[in-house]
């Protein structure tokens, strides 16, 4: 497996995303994981670590869950990264969730960068970010 993690090719192959996502996470990181192909990319390349908690949907097979639990966990756990490995398919899916992240002032991030969102006016919350450069 180790082989595929480094392949440099473009598209990028989502081995080698996932083995760069292990190398950033956090001792404490809270990894969501979506349904799909991906979920075979997060079991064989992003290890667990004795700290971290992930979760997946397993035999439910939930369609493009992995944004909402990172949102929820954010949200439950602000200190704490909190990421979401989820497909291309399911993140089109999923759009409508950053809008909810914004209204949480929860921030979202990527591999290409990080979106930035503060508090609202009016809004008690800090406003949080959530790192994800590779």
């Amino acid at each position: 497996m180790e082989r595929h993690e480094t392949v440099t090719t473009t598209p990028i192959k989502p081995q080698l995303l996932a083995a760069e996502l292990r190398k950033h996470l956090a001792p404490d990181a809270i990894v969501n994981c979506d349904s799909g192909s991906v979920t075979v990319w997060w079991a064989r390349h992003v290890l667990v670590k004795r700290g971290q908690s992930h979760t997946v949907s397993g035999n439910l097979a939930s369609t493009a869950c992995g944004l909402p639990y990172a949102i929820a966990a954010q949200i439950a756990y602000p200190h704490r990264q909190c990421v979401a490995f989820v497909g291309d398919g399911r993140f089109t899916m999923l759009m409508g969730e950053l809008a909810t992240a914004a209204h949480a002032c929860v921030g979202v991030g990527s591999s290409g960068g990080t979106l930035r969102r503060g508090p609202r006016e009016g809004h008690s919350g800090p406003g949080k970010i959530i790192e994800g450069r590779f």
